[in-house]
């Protein structure tokens, strides 16, 4: 849309812009519109009014233009590959006053927005970094000159995202927010959504942990075995050992349940860690359980 321009009494050239911003990638044509205006009829049919355009920035096509009576407007396309606002210098031949207080804002050229995730698939236990990128047309990694916030969302499946609104700060052109499957097995479709830009979407596959259910029973299954051979021949119960295998995972799903949500999964997702808390659970026998019951507010009869 033209902005208006105020009538007044005389003869002068009116330069026009259209109001919004354009992609800096030298392909976004803004148009720059160009009006005699002659309110006094002062000129003859047949004068010329010979006009240069010279942008602060980028290129105008055609950068000369005529205007006369019969001809009173024209339109010329402005082009630009830097991020800047663009004004104009109008030099006219005879020599005219001009209403100019037009400008033309180029902005990075983003064209899409990628949605990505580190790692992809996941156990339930896991977590994973969701990355958004901002791109140009080739899907290159653009950085942007102002914060573009994102919006994300779980469009199908489980799980949580946290932040749910995330800012691709200046000067960068990515930025990342956290999932959990909160106990979702299957797969979850992420969604990125930014105004003006066609959504991304991502999946994420959540699996069992399998790797860490059977590292926590062979590790209950030794603490167990440690608890039966270091009792006294006389209280040896063989039992004992199998109980270890059911009380080791006890205390490691405890363990995991019971942390805060912003520590580091790492620390007890590997097969270190899962081995020795399962191995105290399987040796501690049904102690871990009743400690389990005690966080719950459970306490066991007589």
């Amino acid at each position: 849309m033209l902005a208006s321009f105020k009538q007044i009494n005389s003869t002068y050239i009116q330069v026009l812009t259209q109001r919004r911003n354009f992609k800096a990638n030298g392909k976004d044509s803004a148009e720059v519109n160009l009006f005699l205006v002659d309110d006094l009829d002062e000129l003859e049919d047949n004068d010329s009014i010979e006009v240069a355009i010279v942008p602060t920035h980028g290129e105008i096509n055609p950068d000369k233009l005529y205007l006369s009576k019969n001809k009173p407007a024209e339109v010329a396309k402005l082009v630009c590959r830097d991020v800047a606002r663009v004004t104009f210098r109008i030099v006219t031949n005879p020599n005219m006053k001009v209403e100019n207080e037009e400008e033309v804002t180029f902005v990075p050229p983003v064209t899409f927005i990628e949605c990505t995730s580190s790692p992809n698939q996941i156990n339930f236990l896991d977590r994973s970094d969701v990355l958004v990128r901002l791109l140009d047309e080739n899907k290159n990694p653009l950085r942007v000159q102002q914060a573009w916030p994102v919006t994300l969302e779980i469009s199908a499946g489980g799980g949580r995202v946290t932040p749910r609104t995330i800012e691709i700060q200046p000067n960068t052109f990515e930025s990342e927010a956290r999932f959990t499957p909160a106990s979702h097995i299957g797969t979850t479709i992420i969604k990125a959504r930014v105004n003006s830009l066609p959504s991304a979407t991502h999946t994420i596959t959540i699996t069992w942990p399998i790797m860490i259910i059977i590292t926590s029973v062979v590790g209950g299954l030794v603490g167990g075995l440690i608890s039966y051979f270091s009792t006294s021949a006389g209280n040896k119960k063989i039992w004992r050992v199998f109980t270890g295998l059911f009380t080791g995972l006890v205390l490691y799903w405890a363990i995991v349940f019971f942390l805060p949500s912003d520590f580091d999964p790492a620390i007890l997702l590997n097969v270190l860690s899962v081995f020795v808390i399962s191995l105290a659970g399987g040796y501690i026998g049904v102690g871990s359980i009743d400690f389990v019951l005690s966080r719950f507010g459970v306490k066991k009869t007589a």
